[in-house]
């Protein structure tokens, strides 16, 4: 980090990674055991592929673990505290308390979605938004206007929020593809280097590991809204402070590869109930992942694949970036 030789600063991330994951997978249980006292279960229902209840607050560990690894990260380097840190924590507070409400209760589309634009505006709010994007071709760069800034921020955190909810349909799948996601934008913000998004993505990597003890084949917890939504808003936030700010060539695609498998299906499932004349906000078993199932995979090889598909897409990010 600023002021210390590279090695302290790799140290640090391994201390802050190895934190989340002992943290979350040490935690885990102890909320399994609140969501079946509290009643926050998931039910058998058409649509899913399980046919036992499963106890849905597994994010609640998530956001602890996260906290906890950002936490240790403060202690051992002061200087990452700020308000940009600050506005993240708050806005994961806000969609995770929101989530979590859901996960119990059920709560209108509309209500969630609000909590995640009132996130976006807090994040803008602490400093951090879009302020330019890079040109996909040509080289240089944009700056947006403020409305624009605001919109473009908002957007981008409401998509990757709702995206990462939107592929929790599998044992493993969200939070192994956050792991995946959160850990390319920690090695992109090593690479330029920035010190605070490879400590927010090191810490949503390690409370999405720890977490994935327990939520892999055959999963003991899901990590329901709360969770999604805690994974999503940090690393799209990670990403603002961090991928989004190279101003290079193609510099704008890193941040959308390194997402590119929740942010596809999202746009492919809206498409779709669009097509169909469903509301885009109800779930059904037409994605990626339930067409493989029906073609006899297994949930472990399905959820394998995509991590694979993943890592892939991530590996292209850091070509792209390498490259400028």
């Amino acid at each position: 980090m600023p002021g210390q030789p590279l090695e302290a600063s790799v140290w640090l991330l391994i201390a802050v990674l190895a934190v989340g994951a002992a943290t979350g997978y040490a935690v885990t249980p102890l909320v399994v055991s609140l969501a079946w006292r509290l009643g926050a279960i998931d039910y058998p229902k058409e649509r899913g592929v399980h046919t036992e209840p499963m106890p849905r607050w597994g994010g609640l560990a998530v956001y602890a673990a996260f906290l906890v690894a950002v936490a240790v990260a403060i202690a051992l380097n002061p200087g990452l505290a700020g308000p940009r840190l600050w506005g993240i924590v708050v806005g994961a507070t806000i969609v995770v308390a929101v989530g979590a409400l859901d996960d119990r209760f059920g709560l209108p589309a509309r209500a969630k979605l609000a909590s995640q634009v009132a996130a976006a505006i807090v994040l803008i709010a602490f400093g951090v938004r879009i302020d330019f994007l890079s040109r996909p071709f040509g080289g240089g760069i944009v700056y947006l206007p403020t409305i624009l800034k605001w919109a473009v921020t908002i957007f981008w955190v409401a998509a990757v929020t709702n995206a990462v909810n939107l592929i929790d349909g599998l044992d493993g799948l969200a939070a192994g593809v956050s792991a995946i996601a959160a850990l390319a934008v920690c090695g992109l913000a090593i690479m330029y280097p920035q010190p605070l998004p490879a400590v927010l993505a090191a810490a949503a990597a390690g409370a999405a590991l720890g977490f994935l003890r327990h939520n892999f084949h055959p999963a003991k917890v899901f990590m329901g809204d709360s969770g999604a939504y805690c994974l999503g808003f940090v690393i799209a936030s990670a990403a603002i402070v961090g991928a989004f700010k190279v101003a290079a060539s193609l510099a704008i695609f890193v941040p959308l590869l390194v997402l590119a498998f929740p942010l596809f299906e999202t746009t492919f499932s809206i498409a779709r109930r669009a097509r169909n004349g469903r509301p885009i906000h109800v779930a059904d078993r037409d994605h990626l992942y339930h067409r493989m199932l029906a073609r006899g995979l297994s949930q472990r090889a399905v959820v394998l694949i995509i991590y694979a598909i993943s890592a892939g897409f991530c590996g292209l990010a850091f070509w792209i970036a390498e490259v400028q």
